[in-house]
């Protein structure tokens, strides 16, 4: 048996990619059980130890009513990756459904679908949210649906133009011909080979969530206080940034570090399917 060098299977080895996903294995703990990583309680309040920098009791401060903040920014993580998840779903359900319409329906209904999706992607996904909240209202579940629809178009463009690559091509052509009906032949083949890119994408949106989230809440829109989510937080604490940074500078960090994140496992599922 022929060793593999060393050296050739440490380049194989991508440590941003290892780190990432180290990362979101604790964050899925974290989500999953809070109480793991802090025995303090995100909403217990102690007057007498108010506006307290980092310390080995509270290892990121305590806020303006004494809470614990990291504990608030560990429970924080549930809240605000549970809006970010869900709105992903949203858009990546809402982008099938408009995508594979436009495809099924021939031109004329893909002209006028891709239509109203081009004049949707004109506009910043923030305005599309902050209008649908103002319609459904901007509670942490209104919040949800209104990132997720914004989104809608990004995918819905995607899932079109990578369906319509596959239904031109031949073996697409050959099932029908044989005899297959339209519906089995996308359902065969078109699903399956739009998967890759829509899960790149729904990695890469999801670090976007996360920011649309956290800037409608800056905005007084999302979870109400004092529900611990890492937008919530940030607006809290930009009142007090001049006494107390670190009621904004850790929530903002767990917000940074979720994105980048995303962001390089997005990137890196990307060059692996272009390869």
């Amino acid at each position: 048996m022929t060793a593999v060098p060393l050296a050739t299977r440490a380049k194989s080895v991508n440590l941003p990619v290892a780190v990432c996903l180290a990362i979101l294995g604790v964050l899925v703990l974290v989500v999953l059980f809070p109480g793991m990583f802090t025995a303090q309680s995100p909403s217990a309040t102690d007057f007498l130890h108010t506006f307290e920098g980092p310390s080995f009791s509270h290892v990121f401060g305590t806020d303006q009513l004494g809470r614990d903040v990291y504990a608030r920014v560990v429970y924080g993580a549930g809240a605000s990756l549970k809006i970010a998840m869900s709105a992903t779903v949203i858009g990546v359900l809402g982008g099938l459904v408009i995508g594979a319409l436009a495809v099924a329906g021939g031109r004329f209904a893909a002209g006028p679908l891709m239509r109203l999706v081009d004049v949707l992607l004109a506009f910043p996904e923030i305005v599309l949210a902050l209008l649908v909240v103002a319609v459904i209202g901007g509670d942490a579940g209104g919040v949800a649906i209104a990132i997720g629809m914004a989104a809608v178009p990004n995918y819905a463009r995607l899932v079109y133009s990578q369906a319509r690559l596959v239904v031109l091509a031949e073996y697409v052509e050959a099932a029908r011909v044989v005899g297959a009906r339209r519906s089995v032949a996308l359902v065969r083949h078109v699903v399956p080979n739009i998967a890759g890119p829509l899960v790149v994408l729904a990695t890469l949106g999801t670090g976007t969530t996360i920011i649309s989230a956290a800037g409608l809440s800056l905005l007084g829109l999302g979870p109400a206080p004092p529900a611990p989510e890492w937008g919530l937080m940030i607006a809290d604490g930009k009142d007090f940034l001049g006494i107390a940074w670190w009621l904004t500078v850790f929530p903002g960090l767990s917000v940074v570090l979720v994105v980048v994140t995303c962001t390089v496992l997005g990137r890196t599922l990307r060059v692996r399917a272009q390869r």
